[in-house]
């Protein structure tokens, strides 16, 4: 028991100084004493008294805190003995620590004789959670229920087939021409991605969006023209092969499976480039160029990226245009900025061009040339004043002409790079080999700059090959037909029973169902 002797500053006579002398006390005693346990046990006299219990260890902390808020002890004095309480207490907390373990060691039991079970029922919780979840949306009346959803049309006819099993099942299907013809968006219809081989190119084309319904999928040209980049600047058959390798280790982690796939396909495109330009770990003298050395002839290999880049120009645009057509849009596929007129200017500024560098001693008609490049120029531009004049600023027609010359222009320069950086990479590959023979003197020294080099060229080239092949992709590539985003195909699915059967509810016709019930 301790008490408090009162504080000067308070008058003894006033009722409030006692309040406010509690709650004074209360707040200190509650920082200084929060290891201890305390009580007020009240006041007598203008004197505060509490109780307080701690460890035996923190005794002297105890003490000094209290003597700084100006409390005196009390000693107390018991008339019985507490030591065979306190044992009895001691033995008590160690049977429930004992009891404790025990209840651990069965619990443990238990989840091991019934983990599976267990398992198995969660899994199943889950599973009738997610379709009451979706049957929630289910438009209900009292003859039944009216399911809405999409499923893709090569899987229509089993769907039906399985549906029709089901007694008092009605099925309407309606094509998404029919719902576009209604008001319906292209965004507003999945898109549904089935690609096995070059399915992990899903995930890279979903960074930049998924394709509308009735807009091209890229993925299969994206994933070869990836693929062939990344083996132009990255060509080397000794860094492909570590690739490959990395690519197989990572296979064996499940959620890095697409990832390791990719590493295993651009290893492999690296190498069979290696082969064809000569390379082995930088160096250009081990294995003879099947192709050509780019080291020696970088002339020739800067026009191979040009080359790379009129063919993925010309493509976007070719896929724009068939993406129009097939839209049946054929105003857009001849006078849009990416249509059949600006495919057509830029075939004759390349042939005009090709000519003048080949045939330097034949005099072309300058004249003549620009007239003919004005023609398709001028039909764009008479396209849009025609058939968009409502939807279009006019100045953002007129000089739609000079659009279309700057990005043909820019981006046709852009696929440098894609020889430039394959130049690099060599340029790297030899720098390691250098450097090593300058200190060839110091032993051991050689061998473990070449190793470290070569490991340090496929981690940083590597990473800026991938990050420089996405640009070309996503840039230059996808900006000519990529035009509006998508919703991707997420078909309801849900497992039940221990073999694990999966039924799937899932584009490409909208499906209605009436379940009659009496």
């Amino acid at each position: 028991m301790i008490r408090r002797p009162p504080r000067s500053t308070l008058s003894p006579s006033s009722a409030a100084s006692d309040v406010y002398k509690r709650q004074d006390s209360v707040k200190i005693c509650s920082k200084l004493l929060k290891d201890f346990v305390f009580e007020f046990k009240g006041t007598f006299k203008d004197k505060t008294f509490i109780f307080c219990i701690g460890l035996k260890e923190k005794e002297s902390e105890l003490i000094k805190n209290l003597e700084a808020l100006r409390f005196e002890e009390i000693n107390v004095f018991f008339e019985k003995d507490l030591k065979p309480d306190l044992d009895k207490m001691e033995l008590e907390l160690w049977s429930m620590k004992e009891e404790v373990v025990d209840l651990k060691l069965k619990l443990k039991e238990i989840k091991e004789k019934s983990k599976d079970k267990l398992k198995f029922y969660l899994f199943n919780l889950e599973e009738n959670e997610k379709l009451y979840r979706a049957m929630s949306r289910f438009l209900s009346s009292r003859s039944g229920y009216i399911i809405v959803g999409w499923t893709p049309e090569s899987k229509m006819k089993d769907l039906i087939h399985s549906l029709k099993s089901i007694p008092f099942v009605e099925i309407q299907t309606e094509r998404p021409e029919i719902l576009i013809k209604k008001g319906l968006g292209y965004q507003d219809i999945p898109s549904y991605l089935d690609h096995k081989f070059f399915k992990p190119f899903e995930k890279i084309l979903k960074f930049y969006g998924i394709p509308a319904y009735k807009h091209i999928d890229p993925t299969i040209f994206m994933a070869l023209s990836f693929l062939i980049m990344f083996g132009i600047m990255f060509a080397d058959l000794g860094h492909g092969l570590v690739l490959f390798l990395i690519g197989l280790f990572l296979f064996l982690f499940k959620t890095l499976r697409d990832f390791a796939k990719i590493m295993q396909l651009v290893g492999v495109s690296s190498a069979t480039f290696g082969i064809l330009f000569g390379s082995f770990f930088g160096k250009e003298d081990i294995i003879k160029p099947v192709w050509f050395s780019p080291f020696r002839e970088p002339q020739r290999f800067l026009n191979l990226g040009i080359l790379i880049g009129i063919v993925m120009i010309s493509l976007g645009i070719i896929l724009n245009i068939i993406q129009r057509i097939w839209q049946k849009d054929i105003r857009r596929a001849l006078f849009e900025e990416w249509g059949i007129f600006s495919i057509v200017f830029y075939w004759l500024s390349l042939y005009f061009l090709i000519s003048a560098l080949r045939f330097k001693s034949v005099q072309l008609n300058l004249v003549l040339i620009i007239f003919i490049l004005a023609v398709p120029l001028f039909l764009i531009t008479f396209g849009d004043l025609l058939f968009f004049r409502k939807t279009k600023d006019l100045s953002i027609v007129v000089s739609k002409p000079i659009e279309v010359i700057l990005g043909l222009l820019t981006n046709t320069i852009s696929f440098v790079r894609v020889a430039a950086f394959g130049l690099t990479h060599a340029a790297l590959g030899m720098s390691v080999y250098l450097v090593a023979d300058s200190l060839s003197k110091l032993p051991g020294l050689k061998e473990t700059l070449i190793v470290e080099g070569n490991i340090g060229v496929i981690l940083l080239e590597g990473l800026i090959v991938f990050i420089q092949t996405l640009r070309l992709e996503f840039y230059e590539f996808f900006s000519k037909f990529f035009h509006l985003d998508g919703r991707e195909f997420k078909p309801f699915s849900c497992t039940f029973g221990k073999k694990n059967r999966r039924f799937k509810q899932p584009l490409l016709s909208r499906l209605f169902i009436r379940q009659k019930t009496f």
